[in-house]
């Protein structure tokens, strides 16, 4: 109402305190009401993302449903492609995907999955998403993902899905400058926005693309509260977490938080 936010808010459910889908749904509806533009649905460990989003798009008619995020690892492009296109056929337009590359400890440990080549595989996961998505038969002889003759056999969306990157490192930010329509930054001080901005950049030049239209998405944490001390507590639990992860324990040392 003051003017200090720049763009629409969204709501992401939290990972580290995940609701049940009932509630996830009353959450929708909630956010709607209020005049949220979005609800963001995160895939670990809690419940899987595209049924609640499908729940989340029946109880409402204007909110946006997206993925925050799920990992490129547990899933292909081409399944992924489905999921995506079978949504907007319940909510045209409202959809998004969020993507990323998850942790060794949940795709290795949980999923019991290779985490390796994430850049290389997001490059082409994000390529072949577009494609399909776009209607075009997908062959690519090698790489990560051969495919033959792949085409949707389903109604696709009229209007466009964006593809939200998160990204922690400068080459996930170029790769995300390059090909995505925005980027997920998290545990991100506003100081460092600039340099964010600029690995940005760097990618978009690459192919001469403009970034005009590219979406800067920051998950802020926020709790309203007359417990302050339970929620810092809280907040604590969940960035030790982050911080046992070694791509974090990086970021977090790039970002001045190394002692």
């Amino acid at each position: 109402e003051d003017g200090s936010v720049d763009g629409p808010l969204g709501i992401a459910v939290p990972i580290a305190h995940p609701l049940t889908v009932p509630e996830c749904v009353e959450l929708g509806r909630r956010a709607e009401a209020v005049g949220y533009e979005s609800l963001w649905i995160p895939e670990v460990i809690g419940t899987e993302a595209f049924s609640v989003m499908a729940a989340v798009a029946g109880v409402t008619s204007r909110l946006r449903v997206g993925t925050g995020i799920v990992p490129i690892f547990t899933r292909t492009p081409s399944l992924l492609a489905m999921s995506a296109a079978s949504l907007a056929q319940l909510a045209p337009g409202r959809v998004a995907l969020g993507l990323g590359i998850s942790t060794p400890t949940i795709i290795q440990a949980w999923h019991g999955m290779a985490h390796d080549r994430p850049l290389a595989r997001v490059r082409e996961y994000i390529e072949i998403i577009q494609q399909a998505l776009a209607g075009e038969r997908v062959t690519r002889e090698d790489g990560l993902y051969p495919l033959r003759n792949l085409r949707l056999a389903l109604a696709l969306p009229q209007e466009r899905i964006p593809i939200y990157l998160a990204a922690l490192n400068p080459r996930m930010l170029q790769l995300a400058g390059e090909l995505a329509d925005g980027v997920f930054l998290t545990w991100i001080p506003e100081g460092q926005i600039p340099w964010v901005l600029g690995h940005l950049q760097t990618g978009a030049a690459r192919v001469g693309r403009s970034l005009e239209d590219f979406v800067l998405a920051c998950h802020i944490r926020v709790c309203v509260t007359d417990a302050p001390d339970s929620a810092t507590r809280l907040l604590q639990r969940e960035l030790t977490g982050y911080a046992t992860v070694d791509a974090y324990q990086r970021y977090f040392r790039h970002i001045g938080f190394g002692s």
